[in-house]
């Protein structure tokens, strides 16, 4: 059994120390008492040591050395409990720093960690970490900052290149330039799509991301969404099915978990097989409202799993083109999730089946 904590290895090994001390003064002992008993029975400097005499000194020291094998592990406790505690002191800011700076991330980079009193070695770690958020924190901010003023400066242009590009096509519909520009506004609208992700997500790490505190049927607002991509379902032959418990409401905002929704439907539809299947469930679980959408697909190899929900990331760069999508979705909706109380999570993903779990706390 490995030993990981820093307190257990100090406590083992002043247990280990200190009865190797006892052992090596046992034999110290032994061997200048058994001497000593025989520098007894000297006279005038010549040995007169009989058999039985010689006995006695031998008994002698096995009690001696039995006496000190019984203290032995009386002494390696005692040294074990001491080292364990003064550890535990020493160790105890470690532990609590180790929790606090665990619990930060890209929301709470403006906090610091708490300072332990003095100028030792744990205090000068602080001040070096809270040094190092404090510079990631400006670098996040102006990463956000950049990432929203990029997206809002774009969406003029594109809006403009959109309107200029349908006045070509209405002007002639039929033309031999109709086809390269029915192209073009279809990047126009994709590359409108990912400004807008990327304006949303740049509120979302400023921390402006905030939910409302309406009333929403989550109920009706699936089977809505359901019916709407039925009609998609069928074009690709893939077979749509619900199991949705009435009256589920959650606190939050309407138009974002819509979104949400959407955005989780269109990934089940596009990333499926034709023939395939989708099948979604809602229900109450205690207190949360849980939403989960499964769908056949391709297996999302393992070691992209934990990625699935970073920005800009796509398992299969063809695919995701030809259904428009920038790796943003995922993030997106994980962003909402969040900002109602949420989680969203990818369950599995196998050769049988791609399920999505989104769990929502506000329930009414």
């Amino acid at each position: 059994m490995k030993v990981h904590s820093i307190r257990a290895k100090v406590a083992l090994a002043a247990g280990a120390f200190s009865s190797l001390i006892v052992l090596l003064f046992a034999v110290l002992s032994a061997w200048r008492f058994y001497h000593e008993q025989l520098d007894v029975f000297d006279k005038d400097g010549i040995p007169q040591v009989s058999g039985k005499q010689l006995t006695e000194a031998r008994e002698e020291v096995q009690e001696l050395a039995m006496a000190y094998l019984l203290a032995l592990p009386f002494v390696a406790a005692v040294a074990a409990a001491g080292a364990w505690w003064m550890a535990g002191r020493l160790t105890d800011p470690l532990t609590r720093l180790a929790d606090a700076a665990e619990g930060m991330d890209a929301r709470t980079l403006h906090e610091r960690l708490p300072g332990p009193r003095g100028a030792d070695e744990i205090s000068r770690l602080t001040r070096v970490l809270n040094s190092l958020f404090e510079r990631l924190e400006r670098s996040f901010v102006q990463a956000s900052r950049f990432a929203a003023d990029a997206s809002h400066e774009l969406c003029t242009p594109l809006a403009i290149m959109r309107g200029s590009i349908e006045e070509a096509i209405q002007a002639d519909p039929s033309g031999r330039h109709a086809p390269l520009l029915v192209g073009l506004l279809e990047e126009n609208q994709r590359l409108a799509a990912i400004a807008d992700k990327l304006l949303f997500l740049a509120r979302a790490d400023a921390g402006k991301l905030i939910a409302g505190s309406d009333n929403v049927n989550l109920s009706e607002l699936i089977q809505d969404i359901a019916d709407d991509f039925s009609i998609l379902a069928e074009a690709k032959r893939v077979c749509l099915k619900n199991q949705i418990d009435s009256d589920v409401s959650v606190k939050g905002d309407k138009s974002l978990l819509r979104q949400l929704f959407l955005n989780l439907f269109d990934n089940a539809v596009n990333h499926n097989i034709n023939g395939g299947w989708i099948l979604t469930r809602l229900q109450r679980e205690g207190s949360n409202a849980v939403f989960s959408i499964s769908n056949s697909s391709e297996m999302i190899p393992v070691e992209m799993q934990t990625r699935i929900f970073e920005r800009f990331f796509r398992t299969s760069d063809s695919r995701d083109r030809q259904s428009g999508g920038a790796g943003l979705g995922l993030s997106l909706c994980r962003e909402i999730a969040f900002a109602h109380g949420g989680e969203l999570k990818l369950v599995t993903s196998d050769t049988n089946a791609t399920i999505f779990r989104l769990s929502l706390s506000k329930i009414q």
